[in-house]
């Protein structure tokens, strides 16, 4: 019966590594006496990196970005003093100078002298963190473009909510971003400029809608002589 416990107790060990591995998920631990850090093999299969590397606080730290280092040390020291837990995010350059983004989640517990130990889970999120980042610079360029275009340009959400407009865009409708950002193209738009609004919808179901030349008229009804498209 002892036997056949040990052999379930080990083959639950196993299954958990092996779904913690494919899960890109690694658990470690940092003694404050003695300043150790020990890790379990999956975060050193995913890096390339070895025990050795990271064992002490300052190897660790040597392998963050440069611009988390600070942080990620206070938040480091300040668990080991006041007993807080936490999630930070950060990267870490592994053996063959490539960059992981690891999300890290840890405990605490009591040590002598009042200090406490850290218990961790690290989840190796590299791939969501780059596509996370690619859609950020994606915005942040669309924005930039949308923001310094001299002719009139809007971004709208699926539900025909404004998000970014050009100077010309509000020139034109003579409104202000405290006005229409956030609002509701059906709330903006009233009269002939209703069709404008109808391009726009059929634009999110996929269509590009374009008008060589139409005449919309702006919030004070000067009439305007426009080539517009509307696109996904």
């Amino acid at each position: 019966a002892d036997m056949a416990r040990r052999a379930e107790i080990a083959a639950a060990r196993q299954t958990r590594e092996l779904l913690a591995s494919s899960a890109g998920i690694g658990v470690w631990s940092y003694e404050p006496h003695g300043q150790h850090i020990e890790w379990s093999r999956d975060i050193f299969n995913a890096t390339g990196l070895e025990p050795e590397d990271v064992a002490q606080p300052d190897q660790f730290f040597d392998r963050l970005d440069p611009a988390q280092q600070e942080n990620l040390r206070a938040a480091f020291d300040q668990a080991v003093r006041t007993g807080d837990g936490g999630t930070i995010e950060h990267r870490l350059r592994g053996a063959g100078n490539q960059w992981f983004t690891y999300r890290a989640t840890f405990r605490t517990e009591p040590r002598a002298d009042g200090l406490f130990a850290l218990k961790g889970i690290s989840q190796n999120v590299t791939e969501v963190a780059r596509t996370r980042d690619a859609a950020v610079w994606g915005e942040r360029q669309a924005r930039r473009l949308v923001e310094e275009a001299p002719f009139a340009v809007a971004l709208y959400d699926r539900d025909l909510r404004l998000q970014v407009v050009s100077p010309r865009f509000l020139e034109i409708f003579q409104a202000d971003e405290a006005r229409v950002i956030g609002r509701s193209l059906h709330e903006l738009t009233s009269g002939s400029r209703k069709r404008f609004v109808r391009a726009v919808e059929r634009a999110l179901t996929g269509q590009t809608v374009v008008r060589r030349e139409d005449h919309l008229h702006d919030g004070l009804g000067r009439s305007h002589t426009l080539r517009w498209e509307a696109r996904p």
